[in-house]
C-alpha cells in the first residue's frame, strides 16, 4: 500500500483546554487499584459561510464501582477552532452528510490532544505506567426518526 500525506483543506486554526482537572491516588494497600474507563461528550457550532466552526471534546473518568479504588480521577475540555477552505457542498443532504465528516474529524484530531495533554500529566504522577486514553473512533450515527403522533388517528 502506498499512503502519501497530502495538504488538507482542513484548518485547525486554534485549540486549547478550557479546563484541565486531573488527581492521581495514591497506591493503597490491600486493595487493588484500577485506571478509570473514560467518557466523551461533545459539541459543535454550525459550520459558518466562512467555513469556520467550533468543536468541544469533554473526556473524563467515569463514575467507578462501590468497591474499586481507581488510579486516577480527571476532566479536560478541548476547544478546536476549523475552518474549511474549500467549497462546501450544495445539495442538503450531501453538505449535512459532508458536515458531519467535518465534525468527526475535528473530535479526532482534539482526542489525539487530549490523549497527549493526559498522558503527559499522568507521566509525572505516582504509578507506571503512566495512563493512556484508550483508542476511540469516532462516527456519525443516524438520528431515529420520531412519529408525528398528532397525525396518528
Amino acid at each position: 500500500m502506498n499512503i502519501a500525506p497530502i495538504p488538507s483543506p482542513l484548518e485547525l486554526e486554534h485549540y486549547f483546554f478550557s479546563e484541565v482537572m486531573f488527581q492521581a491516588f495514591p497506591p493503597d494497600k490491600g486493595s487493588e487499584q484500577t485506571p478509570p474507563r473514560s467518557v466523551t461528550t461533545h459539541s459543535h457550532t454550525p459550520v459558518g459561510q466562512d467555513g469556520k466552526f467550533q468543536v468541544l471534546l469533554q473526556v473524563a473518568s467515569g463514575d467507578e464501582e462501590k468497591d474499586t479504588h481507581p488510579l486516577y480521577r480527571f476532566s479536560l475540555s478541548c476547544v478546536g477552532i476549523f475552518r474549511w477552505k474549500d467549497e462546501l457542498p450544495e445539495a442538503p443532504g450531501e453538505r449535512e452528510a459532508f458536515v458531519e465528516r467535518l465534525i468527526v474529524t475535528g473530535l479526532n484530531i482534539l482526542y489525539s490532544g487530549a490523549r497527549n495533554m493526559l498522558h503527559t500529566i499522568a507521566g509525572s504522577g505516582p504509578h507506571l505506567p503512566p495512563y493512556i486514553l484508550p483508542p476511540l473512533s469516532f462516527v456519525a450515527q443516524a438520528i431515529p426518526e420520531t412519529r408525528d403522533r398528532s397525525k396518528q388517528g
